[in-house]
């Protein structure tokens, strides 16, 4: 009975680190297949001014290039 236990100790520590990998593995996967899915989605531009900008102001070429 003795050397059972100490069959199931010695066991429970590479079962918990095994599932540490596993669980970080599929969580890389999972970061990798969000921002893959994300960057092919949501592309765009965004301008930032250094000057206020009224309100209705239609953004052109010129605009953009500081005129």
């Amino acid at each position: 009975m003795k050397k059972e236990k100490k069959e199931k100790r010695s066991i429970l520590p590479g079962v918990i680190i095994v599932s540490l990998l596993v669980a970080a593995v599929v969580y890389a996967v999972l970061l990798n297949a969000e921002k893959t899915a994300l960057s092919d989605y949501e592309k765009g531009s965004v301008y930032v001014t250094t000057k206020p900008v009224p309100k209705g102001t239609l953004i052109t070429a010129d605009y953009k290039r500081g005129r």
